[in-house]
């Protein structure tokens, strides 16, 4: 056991209780890393990630990325994180956790039951999947209804006073910008 030396404050002391993150897709930026290792002895970054906007900004939760390595199981989910983060990917990669502080990614959040340690059921808010900055325009490319078919204007016997209407092409806007391939990351903090 560790030997805990501090000075407290007892107006700092928390009373309340965690609110869960509702269901949805977030922005989120890594604020913190702590390096772990499992029971198994696998190696994981223990990450604080933060809502960077929206009404739940400054809401934070915990996500942990594996150090698999190539041909065992999960290493594809080290990949995607590393892709979505915009960190090299493929090769030989060497890179420090500490790197991920400040870098961005967006991911679906879920609310997930578990077994507490004193036997009672607890809810929690995870990030259940990581989305790639590419995969975004497409999926909301693809959620717009297609645009009117074009068609002749036809003459109006009626006279209007108003100006016709005007239409506007929609475009699909990314939640998250992409990082520079090839370059640094894109870091907010």
């Amino acid at each position: 056991m560790a030997r805990w030396q501090l000075r407290a404050n007892k107006e700092e002391e928390f009373t309340g209780t965690f609110e869960l993150l509702p269901e949805g897709t977030y922005k989120f930026g890594v604020v913190d890393v702590e390096d772990k290792t499992s029971a198994k002895r696998n190696e994981y970054a223990s990450l604080t990630v933060e809502v960077l906007d929206g009404e739940f900004a400054g809401s934070t939760l915990f996500h942990n990325v594996v150090k698999i390595e190539e041909g065992n199981p999960g290493h594809g989910m080290l990949v995607h994180f590393l892709h979505a983060v915009g960190l090299q990917y493929d090769g030989d990669l060497d890179f420090d956790t500490k790197d991920f502080i400040g870098l961005e990614f967006t991911g679906d959040v879920v609310q997930e039951k578990y077994p507490k340690k004193d036997g009672t059921e607890g809810t929690r808010s995870v990030i259940k999947r990581i989305i790639v900055a590419e995969e975004e325009p497409a999926q909301q490319e693809a959620a717009l209804p297609p645009p009117p078919p074009a068609s002749k204007p036809q003459p109006s016997t009626a006279r209007t006073s108003a100006p016709p209407a005007r239409t506007q092409a929609r475009t699909a806007t990314p939640s998250r910008t992409p990082a520079v391939s090839g370059g640094k990351p894109k870091r907010r903090f």
